[in-house]
């Protein structure tokens, strides 16, 4: 049904009958692109690393001494053993609650058991923020979290996102309900 509306919106786009933009939202809606950036993650990197760490040693949770708000992580979980991937699907906020006009990032990184596999094992915290920087580069960005579930759903064993085909759908389930409890919470 999804590749028949997705031809379909390719035709009229071609004839002039709907806007790029309406074209972008019919594949993005359907699973077939993710959403045109509309922001700069970079931006939500802190401007520089905090003096009083000193090492931190791999991907997640140096994202997470690395963001600032209002990006937030609602939800992560790696894929591997010894080598494998890190994921987190990150959000960002403006205000206390989410309301609907919040954009959501799906990021990854690569991780290993040692130096020689994994980059932030033997990096000095500079070069881990600066290597996080790097990864919030070409992130992934969708207008719903139910459009980033689509996403993964159909990049399983495509080569297109070779970093997402094995991410595990959970975590936007994970997502949500971390989004409801910040919703629900007075405090958040």
């Amino acid at each position: 049904m999804a590749d028949r509306i997705v031809r379909e919106a390719a035709r009229r786009f071609a004839c002039g009958e709907i806007s790029e933009f309406d074209y972008e939202l019919i594949l993005v809606r359907n699973g077939h692109r993710p959403l045109k950036p509309k922001y700069d993650y970079q931006e939500f990197v802190k401007n520089e690393p905090d003096p009083n760490i000193w090492y931190i040693g791999r991907a997640l949770p140096a994202l997470e001494s690395f963001l600032k708000k209002p990006a937030v992580i609602l939800a992560s979980d790696a894929v591997g053993d010894y080598q494998g991937v890190y994921y987190a699907v990150l959000a960002v906020i403006n205000g206390p609650k989410y309301d609907g006009d919040t954009t959501f990032a799906l990021w990854s990184d690569y991780y290993g058991s040692c130096g020689g596999c994994d980059a932030y094992e033997d990096a000095s915290i500079e070069e881990q923020f600066d290597l996080i920087k790097s990864t919030m580069r070409n992130i992934s960005q969708f207008w719903s979290l139910d459009d980033l579930k689509t996403f993964i759903e159909r990049d399983r064993g495509g080569a297109e996102y070779y970093s997402y085909n094995e991410c595990p759908l959970d975590i936007v389930d994970a997502a949500k309900k971390n989004l409801e409890e910040r919703n629900e919470s007075p405090s958040s």
